[in-house]
């Protein structure tokens, strides 16, 4: 995934190890991170984020997301949570695999095998 800031384009890695690095950084599951992203402040968002980008790269990342609105760091957020849980995948892809997903779960339910 890739975002511009500020005339510079940053990487932001939306692999498996950037889950790993979420959940190293925040101490909890990466699916508790996500049930609780609503309670991040604004800094936190910034760090959920910075999860994903090299080492190199991350203050110079953290500086330039203070120069945009609230607005656009959530975009950011949702597009980045999107990459993580369907890399590689176009939106209308993604859109796929929830459906399909939404359908096994519903059909899960009839089933009795989950609640």
């Amino acid at each position: 995934m890739f975002i511009k800031l500020n005339e510079k384009e940053f990487e932001i890695n939306t692999k498996l190890g950037t889950t790993f690095a979420i959940e190293e950084r925040f101490k909890k599951p990466y699916l508790r991170v996500l049930s609780e992203i609503q309670n991040l402040t604004a800094k936190e968002q910034i760090e959920l984020l910075s999860c994903g980008i090299n080492k190199e790269e991350k203050n110079e990342f953290k500086e330039a997301l203070k120069d945009v609105g609230i607005g656009y760091l959530t975009e950011i957020l949702e597009e980045f949570i999107e990459e993580l849980q369907y890399p590689g995948l176009t939106e209308k892809e993604r859109e796929e695999k929830k459906l399909e997903k939404v359908a096994k779960q519903k059909h899960m339910k009839e089933i009795g095998l989950i609640s």
